[in-house]
């Protein structure tokens, strides 16, 4: 019997990874491809959600990019310690589209693994290479959650400490200071705000 973990690998391997790997993508892990341009790290992430009973299931596609930097001072606001390899942002690659829509493509013994990577290939280079592009700097980042960009906002209000640390590595102490003192829906504690606050001020 065919099982769909080998063959989601030979896409991962084979397929997706090999067009990946010419534009400088190395595979970490099982299902994480990686490269370095400048101080960004920018990754694709390949989710699969099997379907129960059936060796099939479904391929998400997630583009992410992070900056160690604006992690580690959103970690030291936070009073935590940074997690490791987190990112400053991760979105569904459909959501990157004008007309957000959650992506996923069909997987089983039966499919075509150089096909479907050329097709999620194409999708790749017309929406998460632009997106990388136009957040390639904690500058541009910070200028992104300015213009409330909202694929830089799909995970809820906790971007409110990234804005912060996006002032705050830039020397902009007092507009980080105004995000947190002006945060309102699903903020954190008045003592874990007060100790970011605090942080700022030294």
């Amino acid at each position: 019997m065919i099982n769909i973990n080998s063959i989601l690998n030979v896409f991962i391997v084979d397929g997706l990874g090999n067009i990946l790997q010419k534009e400088g993508f190395i595979l970490k892990g099982k299902n994480t491809f990686i490269r370095k341009v400048g101080e960004c790290k920018q990754e694709v992430n390949v989710l699969f959600r099997k379907i129960n009973g059936q060796e099939a299931g479904y391929i998400q596609i997630f583009v992410a990019f992070t900056f160690d930097q604006l992690e580690k001072l959103t970690a030291e606001l936070k009073g935590e310690k940074p997690r490791k390899d987190w990112p400053t942002v991760s979105i569904n690659v459909g959501n990157l589209k004008k007309e957000r829509d959650f992506a996923e493509w069909f997987l089983n013994a039966e499919t075509d693994i150089n096909s479907l990577s050329e097709q999620i290939s194409k999708y790749l280079n017309e929406y998460a290479y632009p997106f990388w592009q136009q957040f390639s700097s904690i500058q541009r980042v910070k200028d992104g959650f300015e213009n409330h960009d909202l694929r830089l906002m799909l995970n809820g209000n906790s971007y409110k400490w990234k804005m912060a640390a996006a002032y705050w590595s830039s020397g902009e102490t007092e507009k980080a200071k105004q995000v947190l003192e002006n945060w309102e829906h699903g903020k954190p504690s008045v003592e874990v705000l007060n100790q970011a606050l605090k942080r700022l001020a030294e």
